[in-house]
């Protein structure tokens, strides 16, 4: 979450594993799909055409 909450804009799957991996975090594209369709459902966070998630505005501010 802090990487969407910290991106300027919404971010495509594979740069959210681009970006995990160079935090030290060991991922892949299905894994964190489906974390994030879990988030989607509870809406923290909105899937965007194509692939790319963002978080809703206003959230955790």
């Amino acid at each position: 979450m802090d990487i969407l909450r910290e991106a300027t804009k919404p971010l495509h799957v594979d740069e959210l594993v681009e970006r995990l991996r160079a935090a030290g975090k060991h991922t892949d594209a299905e894994a964190v799909s489906l974390s994030l369709a879990e988030y989607v459902k509870l809406g923290k966070v909105w899937r965007t055409p194509q692939g790319t998630y963002a978080l809703p505005k206003g959230f955790g501010l």
